[in-house]
């Protein structure tokens, strides 16, 4: 039924044919799902498989306007729902179907959008005589046009305000709020920076800002700090993880909106500063920024929240709020990431963006906050060797004139030096002086910094010039390079759901040890089997899976953790299994109930249609013909035991 639909590209059938193609996956899909099955895996192959057919591929413009239209009606059903806090059966039914038509509609925007950030540019030739029907057709261009045509932050942002209350309240489940997060990073991926009109409309056509300050800040585990629990054991701490990371990256936009608009008001920080008369809004928000860098393996999550952090010491409100211990620990998080940061290899490019980061929130954090005012300081030396290690090991072999590596490394040094030149931190290096590294040569670095040549733009990637300009950082030429940079292109977007995706092989990885720690103790402890009691899941590879000796549920779990596309925690693919839909089955008279329960959908479609016609039994062959009156000598004896007899041969005719 679906490849029939798929397959036709005419235009004027697109409307029907969308419509019944989501109603189909919808009503199969979830019907049939029960503990075991796999719903959003085999949500996603579908939404896949619609993404790269011709059905969508010719109509694209008309089947993402469909969808979010579908995406923007029930969004519309969830609010007045929620006003109207109406408990009616019938209102249930339609709100489990709605929440299922809003699962799959999120997921297929979602993939739509994975599958242009992985595959950007087009890989089919226009010579080409080959009908290249795939999704990587589609140009960049044309699909940013037709998503700021339909309004789609808009959408967007409205059904994320929506959901922001639903889950809060518990009347929708996490994941949609979830999957419209991650759309909403997708998105900025994608463009990089909202347009005028679309920054306008997610800032003033619709309260989400607000909406997240207020529920963020109530939420229970706010400022609730268990280092010792799982975050994946409460949801109420995946909502406010989800909430915080909108948050940043509402207000990474606002930055770097203030370097092309001017002086613009920035509603995240501004809100969070007068949410009540204490500010106690905040100081959380601030204890919260100092929990989560102190925990984040994500590159880009990090760069949100130093440039949060950022803004709070270049304010001279909001630098003197944080106590003196919180600052402590800040110093002490700093002085370990730095040290331990890996600038070599594959890997030095990006994280020599996120140390220019840290340093530039370095200078700020020393020289306005309560630390200036400590006699002693914190950690002078320690601070004080590790810049001096990093003007050290900034020293670029590299000859290449306009060379990013080595504007990059230039940047570093100028800015550890411009940490090193603070008055309190220059007084105390005055009296423990380094022999090897004294103001000779800072002096020397500093003039053979001057004379570096200039950047060479057009061998630098998109979103790294920003990073490396201005490299005689002043006040001024600081903050404008921490609003130009983008964190999203900092580095790859699998980085943005390093949080999950660590805890997802970690569970991974216990269960898969016990099953082979099992195994090996059923086995009476053979020698034989304690081979894969060290196995780890990256070793299990084809030949494990047709091994007489493998564990199947260790390839399993390897092949579930490739497949989760959609970056869910684990425990929403297993131990959280959709509910049943109710249905509607039409009994004596015509009349529906709603109350019962089965396994087909409430809305006939044609494969439910089908599912009824095999269970429906062939109706009785008909009676016998009566005889006629020549023959009834036959009708007056009893019938035989196995029916009635055979009627009599006809006579034959005679010559």
């Amino acid at each position: 039924e679906l490849v029939n639909l798929l397959i036709n590209s005419d235009s004027q059938e697109c409307n029907a044919n969308v419509s019944n193609f989501i109603k189909l996956v919808v009503d199969n899909v979830y019907v049939e799902s029960d503990e075991n099955s796999k719903t959003y895996h085999r949500l996603s192959v579908y939404a896949l498989k619609l993404l790269t057919s011709n059905l969508f591929v010719k109509n694209y413009r008309f089947c993402i306007a469909k969808i979010m239209a579908f995406l923007s009606t029930f969004n519309t059903i969830t609010q007045s729902r929620i006003e109207n806090k109406s408990q009616d059966e019938s209102d249930k039914r339609v709100k489990l179907e709605g929440e299922y038509l809003k699962q799959f509609l999120c997921i297929i925007l979602l993939l739509m959008l994975k599958l242009r950030n992985t595959y950007p540019e087009s890989s089919a030739s226009p010579d080409s005589d080959q009908d290249y029907t795939s999704f990587d057709t589609i140009e960049s261009s044309d699909l940013k046009t037709v998503l700021k045509d339909i309004d789609f932050i808009q959408t967007i942002s409205n059904f994320l305000e929506t959901h922001v209350v639903s889950t809060a309240i518990q009347d929708t489940s996490f994941v949609l709020l979830k999957f419209g997060c991650d759309i909403f990073f997708e998105y900025l991926y994608f463009v990089e920076l909202l347009s005028d009109k679309e920054f306008y409309c997610l800032t003033n056509q619709t309260e989400l800002i607000q909406t997240l300050i207020e529920y963020l800040l109530s939420n229970e585990n706010f400022n609730n700090y268990d280092i010792d629990g799982d975050d994946f054991e409460d949801e109420d701490k995946l909502i406010a993880y989800e909430e915080f990371k909108l948050l940043l990256l509402i207000n990474e936009q606002y930055l770097m909106k203030s370097y092309t608009c001017g002086d613009i008001k920035n509603k995240v920080f501004n809100g969070l500063m007068n949410n009540n008369d204490n500010n106690t809004s905040i100081t959380g928000f601030i204890n919260l920024l100092i929990y989560h860098i102190n925990r984040e393996e994500s590159q880009i999550i990090k760069i949100l929240i130093l440039k949060f952090l950022y803004l709070v010491f270049t304010t001279s409100f909001t630098t003197k709020l944080i106590y003196v211990n919180d600052l402590k620990i800040l110093v002490d998080i700093f002085i370990r990431e730095l040290d331990n940061m890996d600038c070599t290899g594959d890997v030095g490019n990006e994280n020599r963006f996120l140390l220019i980061t840290y340093l530039k929130v370095l200078y700020p954090l020393l020289r306005f906050s309560q630390l200036s005012e400590l006699s002693g300081g914190h950690k002078n030396v320690q601070i004080m060797e590790l810049l001096e290690n990093l003007i050290l090991n900034s020293t670029s072999n590299s000859t290449v004139e306009g060379d990013l590596q080595k504007q990059q490394e230039d940047v570093i040094a100028k800015l550890a030096k411009r940490c090193l030149g603070i008055p309190w931190l220059k007084k105390s290096r005055k009296k423990t002086e380094s022999p090897t590294f004294g103001s000779a040569q800072l002096e020397k670095l500093d003039s053979n910094s001057s004379s570096t040549s200039p950047i060479d733009k057009d061998s630098i990637p998109a979103g790294s010039i920003e990073l490396t300009e201005n490299a005689n950082a002043s006040d001024d030429s600081i903050a404008v390079t921490m609003t130009r940079v983008a964190s999203v292109r900092t580095s790859t977007r699998s980085d943005y759901h390093k949080h999950t995706t660590s805890h997802n092989l970690q569970l991974g990885s216990r269960r898969s040890s016990s099953n082979v720690h099992t195994m090996f103790q059923q086995n009476n402890n053979n020698v034989f089997m304690n081979k894969l009691d060290s196995m780890k899941i990256s070793e299990t590879n084809e030949s494990l899976k047709y091994s007489p000796w493998a564990d199947h549920k260790i390839v399993e779990m390897q092949e579930e953790c490739t497949s989760n596309i959609l970056d869910l925690p684990t425990e929403y693919l297993h131990s959280k299994p959709l509910p049943k839909v109710p249905v509607t089955e039409k009994i004596y008279g015509g009349i529906y109930n709603h109350e019962a329960s089965s396994s087909s959908s409430s809305v006939n479609s044609v494969s439910s249609l089908a599912r009824k016609a095999l269970k429906k039994k062939a109706p009785p062959p008909p009676p016998p013909s009566a005889r006629r009156n020549s023959q009834n000598e036959y009708s007056s004896s009893p019938t035989p035991k196995y029916g009635t007899p055979p009627p009599p041969p006809p006579p034959r005719r005679r010559r």
